[in-house]
Formats: C-alpha cells, structure tokens, sequence
C-alpha cells in the first residue's frame, strides 16, 4: 500500500514539474512576479506631423502593370476635345429688331419636338417643342412655290409643269410665299410670264396670290422645259423665279408671219423705234432674234395691243440699225427667226 501512495506522489509531482516548465517558456526575464502573461499587439508609431495612410497600393503582376503604363503614355498623348452639344437654330429676329441684310438667303427651318423611347416600366420624357421659324424678316419677300391645281411648277427639277394650248386654255396660277402686301389690292400686283405674258390677278394675300391667263396665241409656252420665268411685281419689289412648262395639248404650225413693218419718227424726223405686226411673234425677247439689213437688233417689246376697232394684235418694237439710217424711200431687208422657223421681208423707210 506504500508503495501504491509513493506511485501517486510522484506522478503528481512529474505532473506539476511540466507545468512549472510550460509558464517557465512564457514569463519574460524580470517578470517572474507576473501570474498570467498575454501577448498584444504593438502600436503603429507615427512620424509627427503626419495623418495616417488611407490609400492602399496594390501591386499589380508585372504584365498587367506594363500595359497599364502604355495605356497612360497614350492617353498623355491624346488632345483633349471638350464636350460637345447638339447644333440649335438661331430664331429670326423679330420685327424692329432685325439688322439682318436683306441680299442674304433665308433658311426656313422647321422643327418638331424628337421622340423619347420610355424606359422599361417608366413614362416617356417628351422635351418642349422648338418654336417654328417660318417668317423671314419683315419686308423680306420670297416666292415658295408657284401652283397649278395643287402641282408645283417652280424649279428647273419641279413635280410638274404648265401645259399650254395654242388654241385657249385658261390656267390659274397659286403663287405662294411670304409678300408683307399690307392693304395692297389686286391691282397693285402684276404677274407676268416670260417678261410679257400679262396675266389677271385675282386674289392677294401675305402669304397667296392668284392669278390666271389664257394660253392661246402665246408660242412662247410650246417651248418645252424650264427656260421660263414667272415675274412678280409686288410695291417696291420685283421677283421673278424660273418655272417649268411641258409638252402643250395639242401641235399647230407656228411659223412667224411678218404683216407690216412701220419705221417711227420722232418730231425732228429722227428714227426713234420700228414697229412690226404679225403671228406666232415670240414674247420673250430671248426666244427670237431680229436682222435689219443683216445686223442684229434689240428687241424692246413685244406682245398684244389693241387697236383702234378694239381688237388685240401682236406688236413688237424694236431699235433701228446703228449702221443703217433708214433713209426715207429706201427698200431695206428684215429677217425675224424663232425656234418655230424664220420669216424674211423687205420694206421701203416711210
């Protein structure tokens, strides 16, 4: 039985031995009073004057760090460009306050508010109307369009064109635009085709005129295409645009016939104009060209008269040769030529 206690007795004893050892590894030297040592962590000590780092550096691996330096050196290289915004039209002055020179085209422009695709499950955004530009400034006059039962025949490229016919056909012209009349009435605006051709006006308005004519005995409008002009002549204001004519409704011989040719002196017997009658004679003075004595002379007027028994005659006026003084009870020759054919006569000076 002694011997069963000493065995207890000195495995106790081992037992505190190993334990003695075990704390004998954690006490630090002068501190042999300490019961319980537990380690901590030591404080991070800061330079003076310094706040601490929040920013950290992460170190990229060494191919992903040379292309991120390439990336900078090109972008260092580039221009900067700075934001950019959508082009706006700039509104026309307004009256009283425009300064703008009257020879300069005008850009009608016409705006619409864009369309906004609504996000998924939101309500589209739809921006304000831009105000519409549509009055040039004041005291500007242009002509849009010239109409004819709907059909625009103004331009060289217009939808349509006038069909003429030699025989009669009335045609009524819509000539549109912006004209600033005021009070003026019909007959304080005169609308001419090819420089002569007179026409009625009907109706005007600010932003209208109409007018109408009958084609008959007129050879000028069986030239097919856009050598044609519509004048306006508006108070204080003439505007002539080009206009497109077709092929005409029917076909007739429209070879010009001389019927008289007249020489016209002036109170000292000096030769002032000649004066010559006849058919199918041109309107347009650039549709014809007339000889006297093989020179060439200009054409002042030409298109209907009425005569003393108040019937309409075609009369063209024209300058006397430079070369010619037309000396009384001179035989002298004459040759009028058109697209249509020439005719050729003589006449003797009065």
């Amino acid at each position: 039985m002694f011997r069963a206690i000493l065995s207890a007795k000195t495995g106790y004893l081992a037992l505190f031995i190993c334990v003695l050892f075990f704390l004998s590894g954690c006490i630090p030297a002068g501190s042999a009073n300490t019961d319980f040592f537990l380690p901590s962590v030591p404080k991070q000590i800061l330079p003076k004057n310094t706040s601490p780092v929040t920013s950290v550096k992460v170190n990229l691996p060494r191919a992903e760090q040379n292309q991120k330096t390439q990336i900078e050196a090109v972008e260092a290289t580039q221009p900067k460009i700075a934001p950019t915004s959508l082009p706006t039209a700039s509104p026309i002055p307004s009256q009283g306050t425009t300064n703008r020179d009257s020879s300069q085209p005008i850009v009608v422009i016409s705006s619409s508010p864009p369309s906004v695709a609504p996000a998924a499950g939101g309500n589209g955004v739809f921006p304000s109307p831009i105000p519409q530009a549509t009055l040039p400034p004041p005291g500007l006059h242009i002509i849009t369009g010239v109409f004819i039962q709907g059909q625009n025949i103004m331009g060289a490229s217009a939808p349509a064109a006038l069909h003429a016919n030699y025989l009669g056909k009335v045609i009524q012209l819509s000539i549109q635009g912006y004209f600033y009349l005021g009070a003026a009435q019909p007959e304080d605006v005169d609308v001419y085709l090819d420089n002569d051709i007179e026409t009625n006006t009907l109706s005007v308005s600010n932003n209208r005129i109409e007018a109408s004519f009958n084609t008959a005995n007129i050879p000028d409008l069986y030239l097919v295409g856009s050598s044609h002009t519509l004048t306006l002549d508006l108070p204080g204001q003439t505007l002539k645009v080009e206009i497109r004519v077709g092929a005409p409704d029917v076909t007739v011989p429209l070879a010009p016939q001389i019927q008289q040719i007249e020489v016209v002196r002036d109170e000292f017997d000096e030769v002032e104009y000649l004066q010559i009658k006849g058919t199918n004679l041109m309107y347009n003075p650039n549709f014809a060209q007339v000889k006297v004595n093989q020179e060439v002379v200009s054409i002042i007027q030409a298109g209907l008269e009425e005569n003393e028994q108040e019937q309409e005659e075609f009369i063209m006026l024209i300058d006397p040769p430079q070369n010619s003084e037309l000396t009384k009870n001179t035989k002298y020759s004459f040759s009028y030529t058109t697209p249509f054919g020439v005719a050729f006569q003589e006449f003797v000076a009065n």
